[in-house]
């Protein structure tokens, strides 16, 4: 991009500046064509912009003759200027591909948005349809059955093996202990990856 290259900032003009000129007009190491910017600084408006160049001429100049200013210093009060940059125009077909691209995109948005409103677009659901998803749900369900009775039947029976018929209240609790946990992470799951 050849604008950002060429581009020099600028600071706005203030009253230190057109003082700080005032002095430097008078000095002996500024060249002819700084001499005549600096007078043209002296008549303008605070805000307008001045060169960086200038500043440097101006700074190195009083810095020379013994005033000792810095930088930040003189440029307190001021702002900073950049130049805008230029950009090229663009190009007559990229522009016509771009609102081509736009278009397409806010009709597939509308059609999205519009998809549950008209009844034409919606498809038939068959019988075979139905059927096919009762019998997932049904599988499921039946898997989920099967499931917690075995954890059931697996606390109950593991505890008559480990510790004898005799007793009964201690199979109870571990059985149901064992088929609520496997409950609740069967029911996690079947809420998690089947949808209704």
């Amino acid at each position: 991009m050849e604008g950002i290259e060429k581009a020099v900032p600028s600071v706005e003009l203030t009253e230190k500046l057109q003082r700080l000129f005032k002095e430097a007009e008078k000095s002996i190491k500024l060249d002819e064509k700084t001499k005549k910017e600096l007078k043209y600084y002296l008549h303008a408006k605070t805000g307008a912009p001045v060169s960086f160049r200038v500043i440097r001429s101006v700074l190195s100049a009083l810095n020379d003759e013994g005033k000792n200013i810095y930088l930040h210093e003189m440029l307190a009060d001021s702002d900073l200027v950049l130049p805008g940059v230029k950009l090229p125009p663009r190009d007559p077909e990229l522009e016509a591909r771009i609102q081509r691209l736009k278009a397409l995109e806010a009709n597939r948005e509308y059609q999205r948005m519009t998809q549950n409103v008209d009844v034409s677009r919606h498809e038939e659901i068959t019988f075979r349809e139905d059927v096919k998803s009762m019998n997932r749900q049904l599988i499921a369900v039946f898997n989920f059955l099967v499931t917690v009775g075995g954890a059931f039947a697996f606390g109950y029976k593991g505890v008559e093996v480990a510790f004898g018929s005799k007793m009964f209240p201690l199979q109870m609790m571990c059985g149901l202990l064992l088929g609520t946990v496997v409950f609740f992470a069967d029911l996690y799951f079947l809420i998690k990856f089947n949808p209704v």
